[in-house]
């Protein structure tokens, strides 16, 4: 797991053996993961509050 920015209570990290697609992990309140790159060619999210 490598943290790759830590702001406003936010803590976005990769694991660097994970899955495809390219995805980052967002910790804080609760968890996200964000698609980089999703069918549409967008960015797309999926998450819980904690």
């Amino acid at each position: 797991m490598v943290t790759v920015l830590c702001i406003d209570g936010f803590r976005i990290v990769i694991f660097l053996d994970d899955h495809e697609p390219a995805h980052v992990h967002v910790f804080g309140d609760g968890e996200a993961k964000i698609n980089l790159v999703s069918a549409g060619g967008r960015p797309s999210w999926s998450g819980q509050s904690g």
